[in-house]
């Protein structure tokens, strides 16, 4: 079924577009390919676009039944900016943020319920700072201390 945030989508994506091509000032012939997702046999929905084989701009991954499954923005092929993964309900269960590829900044993860199980922060693909692990009712179970990738401190509290 096709709901509200899947018509914003197309339209944030062929805007999207459009700007990439106009704003392509190089004298070159541009390659763009745009790709479209297919559901239901019956909807035909933009997916994303690729500038000479790299893929640019806004993508949005769709499961089979019409639900948002992933949307990440890509410059020059790599992921840059926020990365929100759904489950097969339409439900967030992770938003991280990504720098030229890699994980860096605030990592998230939800059940799927939508109740925050881990919460923590990445520089390059690296753990720092504190990350906070919780149950499924929301109540924290784990708290690590890290630093450039490796484990300094773990707490775990008990029920």
């Amino acid at each position: 079924m096709v709901n509200l945030k899947v018509i914003i989508n197309i339209i944030l994506i062929f805007n999207l577009a459009c700007f990439i091509l106009g704003s392509c000032t190089d004298s070159k012939t541009q390659k763009v390919k745009v790709y479209y997702t297919t559901f239901e046999k019956k909807y035909t929905i933009p997916q994303g676009i690729e500038v000479n084989g790299l893929k640019q701009g806004l993508w949005i991954n769709y499961n089979s039944i019409g639900f948002l499954q992933n949307i990440e923005t890509y410059v020059d092929g790599l992921v840059q900016g926020e990365t929100v993964t759904y489950n097969e309900h339409g439900i967030i269960v992770q938003k991280a943020e990504v720098h030229q590829g890699k994980f860096r900044g605030k990592f998230e993860c939800y059940s799927d319920k939508g109740v925050q199980t881990i919460k923590g922060i990445y520089f390059d693909n690296k753990k720092i700072g504190d990350w906070f692990y919780y149950d499924d009712n929301g109540v924290l179970t784990e708290q690590e201390k890290w630093d450039n990738g490796k484990m300094l401190t773990k707490k775990v509290f008990k029920k």
